[in-house]
């Protein structure tokens, strides 16, 4: 039996400076499918009962799966509903970086949570 390389849908090269390359025909295959999962964690998110929803841990955990899918402008949110009803200092850096873009209002948000 001849040992052969498996076919997989995505294919990735090794460029220069030692950095995966997404072979580009396979690009629309892979943003439907971060579309998909992210479509999944959240609707996951929403169809928890509300005291759920704003529970520290399962926060934590919705913002760094989107986060990790390159989705920050789902967390915001969730993150300072979060925060407003119960101080989680764990949830400062996944807010930090979902944030809103202007700096000082969200040192302004978050000093106000204390």
């Amino acid at each position: 039996m001849e040992d052969r390389p498996r076919k997989t849908a995505l294919t990735f090269t090794i460029g220069l400076t030692g950095h995966r390359d997404l072979d580009p025909r396979y690009e629309p295959e892979l943003r439907d499918a971060l579309k998909r999962e992210l479509g999944a964690i959240q609707a996951r998110f929403k169809s928890l009962p509300r005291p759920m929803q704003r529970a520290p841990e399962v926060v934590a955990a919705f913002a760094e799966r989107a986060l990790r899918l390159g989705a920050p402008e789902l967390t915001e949110e969730p993150l300072r509903i979060s925060l407003k009803t119960q101080w989680e200092s764990r949830l400062l850096i996944p807010y930090g970086e979902a944030g809103p873009d202007d700096a000082p209002f969200a040192i302004r948000l978050v000093t106000s949570f204390g």
